[in-house]
């Protein structure tokens, strides 16, 4: 049998009876019914209620390391093509004012850019590139994407003509390749991958 005292909600008071159900029993009868402090009481939301509060960096450090190795909630979950409409249609007319997309423009542009590799995309093309160039390439690869194996004719646009070492003063036929523009974007993107002739 529990021996724990037993605190009486109502007076204080703890109890060492042995009798534990018979005395929470009584407690409950005699004891008058609480309301909860915060019952009625309507609690402002946690972003509204941290809004403007400066956290120490020893803070940030000790929460980064409690969340260290927790696995993400959504992580590997898929949003339902319901979710996905709501979400679009929550985001209708919302836009950023003129003076937001310029702070927002200027935080990322030039060397700001974590990926920004000293203006190579500034650099103009050699003599050598031309359309003739790039067409022979192009018919070379049988107007096929040499990633995904996409025709040109299913492509938006002409298939992009990239260069695998990233050299735009190399012009070697064998340092040139087609692809389609969604792939093209991916060769360049944030330098994660590298597309060659056999992907």
């Amino acid at each position: 049998m529990d021996k724990k005292p037993i605190k009486c909600p109502g007076s204080g008071h703890w109890s060492k009876s042995k009798d534990r159900e018979k005395v929470i029993a009584k407690l409950k009868e005699s004891s008058p019914k609480q309301r909860p402090w915060s019952k009625g009481k309507k609690q402002p939301a946690i972003s509204i209620a941290l809004k403007g509060r400066i956290f120490s960096k020893t803070w940030k450090e000790n929460l980064s390391r409690a969340h260290r190795g927790q696995i993400a909630w959504n992580k590997g979950k898929k949003l339902s093509e319901e979710h996905i409409e709501k979400l679009r249609i929550s985001h209708i007319g919302n836009k950023n004012s003129e003076e937001a997309k310029r702070k927002l423009g200027e935080s990322i542009s030039g060397d700001k850019h974590w990926n920004w590799q000293g203006g190579i995309s500034r650099e103009p093309y050699p003599i050598g590139w031309t359309r003739t160039l790039k067409r022979s390439i192009r018919e070379r690869d049988d107007y096929k994407c040499q990633y995904c194996g996409c025709p040109q004719e299913e492509c938006t646009q002409k298939l992009c003509i990239h260069h695998i070492d990233n050299d735009k003063s190399n012009l070697d036929p064998k340092n040139l390749i087609s692809l389609c523009r969604s792939c093209h974007i991916r060769t360049h993107d944030w330098g994660k991958r590298k597309v060659g002739k056999n992907g």
